[in-house]
């Protein structure tokens, strides 16, 4: 959200509070809501209230932060298999030769723990089960956490071979949501001591590149 629609925010969280026939939130309370829920669109917000409200399960309770984040994104188990469903996409779809950039920076950090992007593609038929636990595993355990130095890509052979040898480095693949690939590959850090430095336009060609090879 905007700083401009924190008063939206506030008289969306005020009117919920009303229909649980509660007082009008406190400010101090609207601040805690606002801290937590502040990095998503308020149309999100707005919709997942409205999903809670209807929740038979946990409707009739006023929703706490969590509530509101969970009806957004999906319990921490969801949310790992989707990421998982995502790179095994791109496991697919790109292998273990290009670099990739996904835009999910919980991703970036999993795989890295997990020995890499490389390590990850050539994983055999009968171990990816317990691959593919293993990411939901550490998935789970970063989303309360997520990680502040992942590497802004995930590095595949070509450029590895190529930053060795002083050759040039094709531009890393983009997976998901352009918007937020933007946000991963800017906010993580250099995987070479001299990396080659992309810019964020060419880092877009190549969603459009992607979407080519894939069709």
């Amino acid at each position: 959200m905007e700083l401009s629609e924190k008063t939206l925010f506030a008289e969306l969280m005020c009117m919920t509070a009303s229909l649980y026939m509660k007082e009008p939130l406190s400010r101090p309370s609207l601040g805690i809501y606002w801290n937590a829920l502040k990095d998503f669109p308020l149309e999100d917000v707005r919709r997942a209230l409205d999903l809670h409200l209807r929740n038979t399960d946990t409707g009739q309770f006023f929703p706490k932060p969590a509530d509101i984040i969970r009806q957004m994104e999906g319990n921490t188990q969801t949310r790992g298999e989707l990421a998982w469903t995502k790179v095994s996409k791109a496991i697919q779809s790109v292998g273990a030769w290009q670099s990739v950039v996904f835009d999910d920076s919980i991703i970036h950090q999993v795989i890295s723990d997990m020995g890499g992007w490389v390590s990850l593609c050539h994983t055999d038929n009968e171990e990816l089960p317990y691959r593919h636990n293993e990411f939901v595993r550490r998935y789970r355990a970063y989303t309360s956490q997520p990680p502040i130095g992942y590497p802004k890509k995930l590095i595949g052979i070509s450029e590895a071979n190529n930053s060795q040898s002083g050759q040039p480095i094709d531009d890393p693949m983009v997976i998901g949501e352009i918007e937020k690939a933007k946000g991963v590959y800017q906010g993580g850090r250099r995987c070479f001591d001299k990396p080659q430095q992309m810019s964020i336009e060419d880092l877009c060609s190549n969603v459009v590149r992607l979407k080519n090879e894939q069709s």
